[in-house]
């Protein structure tokens, strides 16, 4: 009984953990851009991302209180070293309060290869600790691959747990996703960002985005997702090495989520 009891209470934190993710500027966007490589917390996403990245990069980012609610508080910390034959990244993530939490740190490599393309693999061990409970460890892999089509137009795809890690006989509790994206420049000023995400088991979710560069310093964010309802907008500021994000995004049933980052890059 004991055992039955900590797997759906693992079941319930992860499912928890799912509706949180890393980066003010991917939040602005519904999470609709899984290609470029703007920010280090795209290593989160897809793994490929790594691979555009001209400089090194590190992130903070902390939603304090997601979906109003301050034990969901989330921690994310990314870092990526491009290097003359591939690029390396790690991160870290802390979420959750005393009854239970979850960390995870991650690695990850990428390459770029036949001059428009790069593809990734990220390898992550997640620890979920419930009180009275204990803890475990679970490992996972992702891959992903972007295809840069011309300077306009670029397009990818990623997989999330293609080890398929579960917990007991359980399936599917940590959610195995398949995405596909593309990305289009309509002028200097403007992107726009477009995503399918497919949970094995749920409908596919497309998301969308648009970013306008308003100023050589401010970046202006919006984005919406179908499924679930989610509505979403936010702000970069950019001063020399230093950047600032601020997202918010709203969920049609639990209500808003607030995210903060800072990302220094080096040449």
């Amino acid at each position: 009984m004991k055992k039955v009891n900590l797997i759906l209470l693992l079941l319930i934190a992860v499912n928890c953990f799912a509706q949180s993710g890393a980066g003010a500027r991917r939040t602005a966007l519904n999470s609709s851009d899984i290609i470029s490589c703007r920010d280090p917390f795209a290593i989160f996403y897809n793994p490929a991302s790594a691979a555009l990245s001209d400089s090194r990069q590190i992130g903070f980012f902390y939603s304090p209180s997601p979906f109003e609610m301050k034990e969901l508080a989330t921690l994310y910390a990314a870092f990526v070293q491009p290097a003359s034959f591939a690029a390396f990244s790690a991160g870290f993530m802390k979420y959750g309060f005393e009854l239970y939490n979850v960390k995870m740190i991650q690695t990850g490599i990428a390459f770029g290869f036949y001059e428009y393309f790069s593809a990734g693999i990220n390898f992550s061990m997640q620890n979920i600790s419930i009180a009275n409970y204990g803890s475990r460890n679970f490992f996972f892999a992702d891959i992903g691959l972007i295809a840069r089509l011309n300077e306009k137009i670029n397009t990818g795809v990623f997989v999330k747990n293609i080890t398929r890690t579960s917990i007991g006989d359980f399936e599917n509790q940590f959610p195995t996703v398949f995405c596909a994206g593309i990305f289009y420049k309509i002028i200097d000023e403007v992107n726009l960002y477009a995503s399918l995400y497919k949970e094995i088991g749920y409908k596919p979710a497309l998301q969308y985005g648009v970013e306008y560069n308003m100023a050589e310093f401010l970046n202006l964010r919006a984005g919406i997702s179908d499924f679930p309802e989610t509505y979403s907008g936010g702000i970069g500021i950019i001063y020399n090495s230093f950047e600032l994000g601020y997202s918010v995004n709203s969920h049609f049933e639990l209500g808003f989520s607030h995210q903060f980052d800072i990302i220094i890059r080096a040449d």
